[in-house]
């Protein structure tokens, strides 16, 4: 049961790696994208959504560790 509790984690952190490389590759695709109306709110929007998912990546980073 500890082996698959195990590689459920792993898995669980290679998935949340995955996320993050995907999005700060496709934040410049929705960038790019929108141009014409994008504003500062939009840019914070994006800087937020980055902190969340680097944030997440780090706690399960910290729990894969324990």
């Amino acid at each position: 049961m500890e082996q698959k509790k195990s590689r459920i984690c792993l898995m669980t952190n290679k998935m949340m790696q995955e996320i993050v490389d995907d999005w700060r590759e496709w934040r410049y695709d929705i960038l790019q994208l929108n141009t014409a109306t994008w504003t500062q709110r939009d840019e914070q929007k994006l800087n937020a959504i980055t902190a969340i998912l680097e944030e997440q990546l780090e706690w399960q980073k910290a729990a894969d560790r324990r």
